[in-house]
């Protein structure tokens, strides 16, 4: 759990540092401030945090499961990152629908 606790932090880390980053753009007038492009970014974001954590949390390094009190913790831990994958691909097309339309 010491790793775990570690690779949280490091995203905490990368987490406020896009805030930081986000709020410096916010003077600028050309900056697009489009609801699917942020929910978007946020989601592509989310599932990609998730993808990475789960692969190494779950699987590889099987440091702890979704469901911890199953008889079968790889059905939680496939959910999860399926759930993720989703998260990834509708992240994905509401960014590009974005750019799509003007």
């Amino acid at each position: 759990m010491f790793w775990d606790g570690i690779f949280h932090f490091f995203c905490m880390l990368v987490v406020l540092a896009g805030i930081i980053l986000m709020w410096k753009l916010l003077s600028r007038k050309d900056i697009d401030r489009a609801g699917k492009l942020f929910g978007g970014g946020l989601l592509l974001g989310w599932g990609l945090f998730n993808i990475v954590e789960g692969l190494i949390d779950h699987q590889i390094l099987k440091l702890h499961n979704v469901i911890e009190f199953s008889t079968d913790h790889n059905t939680g831990n496939f959910i999860f990152l399926g759930v993720s994958v989703m998260m990834l691909i509708i992240g994905y097309v509401l960014v590009n629908r974005k750019h799509q339309h003007p």
